[in-house]
């Protein structure tokens, strides 16, 4: 049977690629379509000028091996390795770098959703403007590398911890965003590879935690703004060092948002790791209880035809279980159930909160207390 002849695809067009260059025909085909997967890649960043960045070489490869040799690959410049060794090497090193540029696209894709994501309904509340001013006496604390900088909000679930995140996101006060895991109660490198995805570094699965805290505090010293951890339940001890130390040795701002719950945890955890990462905060700002008045803002076309009375119900029923949540649910029911105009009918009302009530049974949580 004769031998089938391969034949290579022929490689798309990239302006970064230059394939009259003296070497590039000396490439493998395999080099030469990653070489160009990846320039494609740094063209759409660039054209984009995505996160208002140029996306030069350098910015692009950042702090990988391919640093002083990639424009000379992509331009054909570079001499192929006669040593197979060396060819597996540089191989290896180019899909770390396709990697890499990947992780900036996602990067970058998880910035425009953010950005494209809707926040209909979100209304800034005197919490809202207490964590968005602290986080603001903080950054100003930054240019004077006072480590002062933590701010934390504490609210209860459903009080719209993450709807703010991400109000603050797209407001730009916050630049980084990163959603605490479960796992980070055991574990210090979960808490590692965490920002080390939000940063889009790269990372191996045989790097060791030491390594990986190298450069994750080296990125954090390159940058300034605001990270905020939504969902902080708690902290082992050496997530609880790694936040001081973030504080002392960048100029970012930490911003954390948790329960009550997750607080008390922390504090009830003690030592003197905890103690000095508490004394780093510019605020603790404790979730307000919903006024009568802050029911209206939610749903006005509704709420602003309800009586004080009815009001006060809702905004007692909210701050009991629910919060923010509650009322955007009991709003939406009641709505089903009366005109566009008039009053709002307390019949209508009733129903709304039995029906909520229902879905959203009260739990209560026990405390227990410390042995002495």
């Amino acid at each position: 049977m004769p031998a089938t002849k391969h034949t290579s695809q022929p490689l798309p067009h990239c302006r970064l690629v230059d394939t009259r260059g003296k070497h590039w025909t000396t490439y493998p085909h395999e080099w030469k379509q990653r070489i160009t997967r990846i320039a494609q890649i740094q063209e759409r960043l660039q054209d984009a000028k995505a996160l208002g960045s140029e996306w030069s070489d350098k910015q692009f490869t950042g702090t990988l091996a391919t640093k002083n040799v990639w424009a000379s690959m992509r331009l054909g410049q570079y001499p192929f390795p006669t040593k197979a060794d060396t060819q597996s090497k540089w191989l290896r090193e180019l899909e770390v770098l396709e990697q890499h540029a990947s992780a900036h696209l996602s990067r970058i894709a998880d910035s425009q959703a953010r950005d494209a994501r809707t926040l209909e309904g979100f209304v800034e509340t005197l919490d809202y403007k207490a964590v968005k001013g602290a986080i603001e006496k903080a950054r100003q604390r930054a240019s004077t590398h006072n480590q002062d900088r933590a701010v934390a909000y504490i609210a209860k679930t459903g009080r719209g911890k993450t709807m703010m995140a991400y109000r603050l996101m797209e407001d730009k006060v916050v630049n980084y965003y990163v959603e605490a895991t479960p796992c980070w109660k055991r574990s210090y490198r979960a808490l590692l590879l965490s920002l080390a995805s939000t940063w889009a570094l790269t990372t191996t699965q045989k790097m060791s935690t030491l390594d990986l805290e190298t450069i994750v505090i080296a990125h954090a010293r390159s940058l300034s703004g605001v990270i905020l951890f939504e969902e902080v339940d708690t902290l082992c001890s050496t997530s609880q060092e790694f936040l001081k130390l973030l504080l002392n040795r960048s100029t970012l701002v930490v911003c954390m948002f948790m329960t009550p719950e997750a607080r008390d945890a922390l504090k009830a955890q003690g030592g003197s790791q905890l103690a000095q990462l508490f004394r780093r905060f510019e605020a603790m700002i404790v979730a307000a209880d919903l006024q009568p008045a802050d029911i209206i803002p939610f749903q006005p076309e509704l709420w602003s035809r309800a009586t004080e009375a009815q009001l006060t119900n809702v905004a007692q029923i909210a701050n009991a279980m629910g919060g923010v949540d509650a009322v955007k649910r009991i709003g939406s029911t009641v709505a089903l159930y009366c005109d566009a105009t008039g009053p709002v009918p307390g019949e209508a009302l009733d129903k709304a909160i039995t029906a909520y009530r229902s879905a959203v049974p009260i739990v209560t949580i026990r405390r227990h207390r410390n042995a002495a």
